[in-house]
């Protein structure tokens, strides 16, 4: 995916694209997520490939991905950091609607994603206007494939 914030949906499309696909729509919006964080953080929201996450998430009856929402927030905070943005922490309102989702067949959830949406547009508007589209480099600890080619994580 570029960095070009023209090519990223708005938090509305993702919330009327979920509702009219029952769902379906979320696990290319998480994939996409996932490609996009790993170029603009070096790394994905858990350190994992996107489809250990999934597989962690069925595994775990959906509770695996409130934990990813929450990492997603933080990603979204070093970005946001990086970028000289005010920090907009969105970690505890992700939680909470992911929370609910478990009652009310995610749809709150879905409003959650949408969040995620709007700030990782905002973020990356930022970034690339700051001239700082690429991730940070990183350390000899942090090692491993950032974008993540390899699916099952590290």
């Amino acid at each position: 995916m570029s960095d070009s914030t023209t090519e990223r949906p708005s938090p509305v499309f993702v919330i009327v694209l979920s509702i009219v696909t029952c769902g379906i729509y979320l696990f290319f919006w998480y994939y996409r997520t996932y490609e996009d964080l790993g170029k603009l953080c070096g790394r994905t929201p858990t350190g994992n490939g996107y489809w250990m996450d999934l597989l962690l998430t069925v595994v775990t009856f959906g509770l695996w991905s409130v934990y990813v929402d929450y990492t997603i927030s933080e990603r979204l905070n070093e970005m946001q950091q990086r970028a000289s943005m005010p920090e907009n922490d969105t970690r505890i309102p992700v939680v909470i609607l992911d929370v609910a989702g478990i009652v009310t067949g995610y749809l709150t959830g879905v409003i959650s994603c949408a969040i995620h949406q709007d700030q990782i547009n905002k973020a990356a508007a930022a970034l690339q206007a700051a001239g700082l589209s690429t991730p940070p480099a990183k350390t000899a600890a942090e090692g491993g494939d950032a974008a993540g080619s390899n699916p099952w994580g590290r």
